[in-house]
């Protein structure tokens, strides 16, 4: 009898060794599901710090190339049980090669053109801070028959002076996004409309580098003022809508995987 009460005992004591692993890892599981589908959802009550990396080539008109590391931090505030106030804000920091506008600058009796007359020769490599931009969504804190929506405002800072293509100006507008959950998706759009209030020149000439200056030192040293060229532009206002459509199917294994597209509109160019 006491071999079978041993063994019996055994058993149950091995028996709850498999059962309580076993809830836990029901419970870790459902956390892990849990928290890649809030990874997903874009304006989802969860402090996250995503990190992105993107390279781009042939840009400009000579092919220059551009990495960027943008940080998209999300920062959730609870206003009550039944609102929450989401932070989404886009820092990129970009290295540029080669990048030059296309444009015509007159100084004195000559004129720069840096498609020309820098071109990607003399395009230093430049880096540093892109276009910063800030959205604020009021969101409810549950669902609404699946859906989770959220409205609010936009706010662009402009990046730093020598990288080629910022906006040069400070924007503001309104932001809207609809999310849906189902079981293994999470799709929706975040769309928001920017109008410029204000800003700054932008200096192009740092993103032909110091070397065209130069060219131009030897060629006519009478003709360049002490310093060398200014080469700022005045920067263009701002009038664009952006919508951003996407889908993420989530694997068993916690992994998201999606598909967006961004486009931007701008009322100004009409492209």
């Amino acid at each position: 009898m006491s071999i079978r009460k041993y063994k019996i005992t055994s058993l149950l004591v091995l028996m709850l060794a498999a059962v309580l692993p076993a809830f836990a890892q029901e419970d870790e599981a459902s956390k892990k599901a849990d928290a890649a589908k809030k990874a997903a959802n874009p304006i989802c009550a969860m402090f996250a710090v995503p990190i992105e990396y993107d390279h781009y080539q042939k840009v400009g008109p000579y092919d220059g190339t551009m990495d960027a590391i943008t940080l998209k931090p999300v920062i959730p505030v609870a206003i009550n049980e039944d609102w929450n106030i989401v932070s989404r804000t886009i820092i990129p920091y970009v290295w540029q090669d080669g990048i030059v506008p296309d444009m015509n600058k007159t100084v004195g009796p000559l004129t720069v053109n840096t498609k020309d007359d820098l071109g990607y020769k003399y395009a230093g490599k430049n880096h540093g801070f892109w276009d910063i931009q800030e959205s604020m969504f009021i969101t409810p804190s549950k669902a609404m028959n699946g859906f989770l929506w959220g409205v609010g405002g936009v706010f662009g800072f402009p990046g730093e002076k020598q990288i080629a293509g910022i906006t040069g100006k400070y924007t503001a507008g309104p932001t809207a996004a609809v999310v849906r959950e189902d079981s293994i998706f999470t799709y929706g759009f975040l769309t928001s409309h920017s109008w410029s209030y204000a800003g700054r020149d932008k200096d192009y000439g740092k993103s032909g580098s110091a070397n065209a200056l130069q060219q131009y030192h030897a060629m006519a040293p009478a003709l360049v003022p002490e310093g060398g060229f200014n080469f700022e532009v005045e920067a263009d206002d701002v009038n664009k809508t952006y919508i951003q459509p996407f889908l993420t199917l989530r694997t068993k294994t916690y992994t998201g995987l999606s598909l967006t597209s961004e486009s931007t509109y701008n009322w100004k160019t009409e492209k």
